[in-house]
């Protein structure tokens, strides 16, 4: 049966019809498994984040498009929606449309809405989303980027141009952290260090001593000397363009930031921390070096004692590992105290190992500071095995047997007028000692006194030889009082002979004189007699060989000369003596 109905209910129901219609349309456009953006995460794998978080993880994207189709144009018969929620007819790339369909629906949600057009930079096609973005390459294809590590990656355009291409998305780090890799670094994002980037040839470091240095707490920045500096939990890598990139951790770490980093005494790390001599921990930087000695730690040495410790061997050496960093130390001096010794700067001076025995004694006389002052040399041989130091206001000689003793003052001044350790009194076996009135010091051969009031210096030599005779060289010592002839070299009596003299109508003089003449097999050309090995030192005075005396010995003089009746020994001894060697002749 057919019912007429009229023109204004046929409209009705025509509307209602399209009404029903429009609302299904609707519904398929909106998946009802979509996330909120205000929904809790779902389960995350090995408790590490399953992203890191955005800046406003419970906002709602303030650019949703509506359901329903802005524009009447809109075929309610295309087919599934190819774009993301957009606004104002904003689209996604070519290059990244097909990844962005590919993505999970919470994933979707997570990015939030399109913003802005399409960037290309740097050889990257960037699709930006509310709360990340679709990155595609050439080499890599499409990559999410999300969250905080979206907005470190966003803000800082030099690290985006640094860090390159993305090459991976998002991804579970070391230590809970979430990582993003590109071709030339990585962004990492912890709850515990923020959000920080990585790249260039600090990041190469990184990357070969990832589990030494930690995550990164702080993005790459310039540090002091235009240093390019990333910190880490455990440590910093610092570039420059002559040292590279250079790791500093633990121990040293924390003395390196006592020392002002790299704009202290150090200047910038030259290598890594390494295994030096004694197997002690070493690190070498542009302006010095750090050794790490257990009970001690880390303690630093720099300039021209660095140099000096360098010519020493290091650690190695016998100076060892440092004791202390360099100090102000008395006088004014630059200090660095070693294991088995000291090195002491000043300008004037430079800088001066004191080690062994010698720094034993130069401790005992108050260093640097003390009687002694700073030192002038460095230890070297000196006469007769010994080994000699020289300081500003003294010496200290050390000889194997005696041990090793200072000289300073009014002493070491007749020290040296008497040749020093290589004179006729060898070396000291004493320090200074106090006496009535004055001060003494011994030595090998002998003993030198000062008295106070009077300014006197004494000197005391073995068989109580005259001062004249304790000299450097060689000497004829002649005593009228024992009737001896002694031959000393150098303070040493090396040869005693009986002698006799001139009678008193023609007695033999006193003084000091030279050999000026020698004759092996000399004849008198007053008196006729023989007179071997003559050797000259006062007009025609010399001491000889006498006939008379080897046969009736005291019994008898000579008409001035020295007479001597020992043929074997005066003959070695004439072999020994030259002409210029001295001749004292004394009661």
């Amino acid at each position: 049966m057919f019912i007429k109905l009229s023109r204004a209910v046929l409209a009705g129901l025509a509307i209602s019809a399209m009404a029903i219609g429009g609302t299904g349309i609707a519904a398929a456009q909106t998946p009802s498994d979509t996330p909120s953006p205000t929904s809790s995460p779902s389960p995350q794998p090995s408790g590490s984040p399953s992203a890191s978080p955005s800046s406003s993880p419970t906002a709602s994207p303030s650019e949703s498009p509506s359901a329903t189709p802005s524009s009447p144009s809109t075929s309610p018969s295309a087919s599934p929606q190819q774009r993301a929620p957009q606004a104002n007819a904003v689209s996604i790339s070519k290059e990244n449309q097909a990844r962005y369909d590919a993505l999970s629906a919470e994933l979707k949600s997570t990015l939030g809405a399109v913003k802005g057009d399409t960037v290309h930079e740097n050889g990257l096609v960037i699709d930006r989303f509310t709360n990340g973005a679709l990155v595609w390459s050439s080499d890599n294809g499409s990559k999410v980027i999300q969250g905080h590590i979206y907005n470190q990656w966003n803000r800082d355009a030099g690290a985006r141009k640094a860090l390159g291409a993305p090459t991976t998305d998002e991804v579970a780090g070391d230590s809970n952290s979430r990582v993003s890799y590109f071709t030339n670094g990585i962004i990492n994002w912890s709850a515990s260090t923020g959000t920080n980037a990585v790249y260039g040839a600090i990041y190469g470091h990184y990357k070969a001593n990832r589990s030494a240095l930690g995550l990164p707490t702080s993005s790459e920045f310039t540090g002091q000397r235009g240093a390019r500096v990333t910190r880490f939990q455990k440590g910093l890598v610092i570039w420059t363009a002559k040292t590279g990139p250079r790791i500093v951790s633990g121990k040293m770490l924390e003395h390196y930031g006592a020392l002002g980093w790299e704009g202290g005494i150090l200047n910038v790390p030259s290598s890594d921390e390494f295994t030096g001599q004694r197997n002690l921990r070493v690190q070498r930087f542009a302006g010095g070096l750090m050794v790490n000695t257990p009970g001690v730690g880390p303690r630093e040495v720099h300039g021209r004692i660095l140099d000096r410790y360098a010519a020493y061997g290091w650690e190695g050496g016998v100076l060892g590992a440092p004791t202390s960093d360099e100090f102000t130390g008395g006088r004014g001096a630059k200090v660095n105290t070693f294991e088995g010794g000291v090195i002491v700067y000043t300008p004037s001076t430079d800088a001066h190992a004191v080690y062994g025995a010698n720094f034993d004694r130069y401790g005992a006389h108050g260093w640097e500071g003390g009687v002694l002052g700073v030192p002038t040399t460095d230890e070297f041989n000196g006469a007769n095995g010994a080994r000699s130091q020289r300081f500003a206001n003294g010496l200290i000689i050390f000889k194997p047997g005696i041990g090793s003793y200072a000289v300073h003052g009014a002493i070491l001044w007749q020290y040296s007028q008497m040749g020093f350790e290589g004179g006729a009194l060898g070396a000291p076996t004493s320090d200074e000692y106090a006496i009535n009135g004055g001060v003494a010091q011994n030595f090998e051969r002998g003993t030198v006194r000062y008295n106070f009031s009077t300014g006197a210096l004494t000197v005391q030599t073995q068989a109580n030889l005259p001062a004249e005779c304790i000299t450097s060289g060689r000497v004829l010592c002649i005593s009228k009082n024992d009737r001896k002839l002694r031959y000393v070299v150098n303070g040493k009596v090396e040869l005693s002979l009986d002698v006799r003299f001139g009678s008193e109508l023609t007695p033999t003089r006193n003084g000091t004189f030279s050999v000026y003449w020698k004759h092996r097999d000399h004849v008198s050309s007053i008196y006729g007699t023989r007179m071997p090995f003559s050797m000259f030192f006062s007009g025609g005075q010399a001491v000889h060989y006498s006939d008379d005396f080897a046969r009736r010995g005291w019994n008898g003089s000579s008409a001035g000369c020295v007479n001597v009746r020992d043929w074997d020994q005066l003959e070695w001894l004439y072999g020994q003596v030259r002409e210029g060697d001295r001749v004292v002749v004394y009661n």
